[in-house]
């Protein structure tokens, strides 16, 4: 997996290569996916786009990655950062505490307020650098 630094933390992409046999290159023949700085599933890239991207200029499909990975790592915001990723997000904070409130008046009902570790666990949870993002699920 290539690390990508932005200015708001790191991220990671797959290589271009695929081999479903190693996971250390793309492991699925129609994407290149993303994930969040604790290597959870982020995003993808459709490798049809890349390819056909790679083809109308006359380049490698790995160097389409790498401009991908240069565009990221230059976001000059983390809303900016999210928007090149494609991530549609309902919150976004750097405090656990700020999180742990939201989740307890946007998802919880008669229950408890959740625990910190539910909420980082929670699969709607991603984390880039110190950066919290609660992403839409649809």
């Amino acid at each position: 997996m290539k690390q990508i630094n932005t200015k708001f933390g790191t991220i990671y992409m797959e290589e271009w290569e695929y081999d479903r046999h190693c996971p250390a290159m793309r492991e699925e023949e129609d994407r290149v996916k993303l994930f969040d700085s604790n290597e959870e599933y982020l995003e993808y890239l459709p490798a049809e786009y890349v390819s056909g991207e790679a083809e109308e200029y006359d380049v490698t499909p790995q160097t389409v990655l790498d401009k991908y990975a240069y565009t990221f790592a230059n976001a000059q915001s983390i809303e900016d950062l999210l928007e090149m990723l494609d991530i549609d997000y309902e919150f976004i904070t750097t405090s656990i505490d700020a999180l742990v409130t939201y989740f307890g008046e946007a998802h919880s009902s008669d229950k408890e307020p959740p625990t910190k570790e539910e909420v980082l666990n929670n699969e709607w949870v991603n984390r880039i650098g110190d950066y919290y993002i609660v992403v839409y699920a649809n």
